[in-house]
């Protein structure tokens, strides 16, 4: 009797772990990235929901996917988006991916870092731009003026004060919404 309970219990475990790997290779597929080169380290999607927030500089967000590499220090930052792609990329989700990307990129003491953005129909690779992410930082005391102020202390947007695109030439921004 007490090999059979063990045996059973064995056998819950293995189709446990077949599963919880079944959620983890769905994460690895939507954004693209090698199993065998990468591990997951957080997520915030479906069942494997194992989200880390990250907060530095005085920022803090929850990336929906984190992978680090198994022999390397390079970290993946993925962001799922369920609309479908269209061609172009929105503001908030590029400045949104970026400033993740630097922010797991100083959490996990990573020398390489990427972005990549999934959608309904398919994926956009986003290259880590340290000036955009120093800019978008930079905005914390911005915005905690203007939340004081009820007022934007600077009401041109990010995109028209500086190149947001210098790392990711290839990127079309879409600045309307549909």
């Amino acid at each position: 009797m007490v090999v059979f309970g063990g045996t059973a219990l064995l056998l819950i475990l293995i189709v446990y772990w077949l599963i919880s790997r079944g959620a983890d290779g769905e994460i690895f597929n939507k954004f693209g990235v090698s199993s065998l080169s990468f591990t997951l380290v957080s997520s915030d999607l479906g069942r494997s929901s194992s989200g880390n927030r990250l907060t530095e500089f005085g920022v803090t967000g929850e990336a929906d996917a984190v992978f680090r590499s198994r022999h390397g220090n390079q970290i993946i930052v993925g962001e799922f988006k369920s609309r479908m792609y269209k061609g172009y990329v929105r503001p908030y989700e590029f400045f949104q991916t970026i400033l993740y990307i630097g922010l797991a990129r100083d959490h996990f003491s990573a020398s390489k870092a990427s972005g990549v953005i999934a959608y309904a129909d398919g994926k956009v690779e986003i290259a880590f731009d340290q000036v955009v992410f120093d800019a978008l930082v930079g905005m914390r005391g911005e915005m905690l003026g203007g939340l004081k102020n009820k007022k934007a202390l600077n009401t041109i947007p990010l995109h028209k004060r500086m190149d947001v695109l210098k790392a990711n030439r290839g990127l079309r921004l879409n600045h309307r919404p549909g």
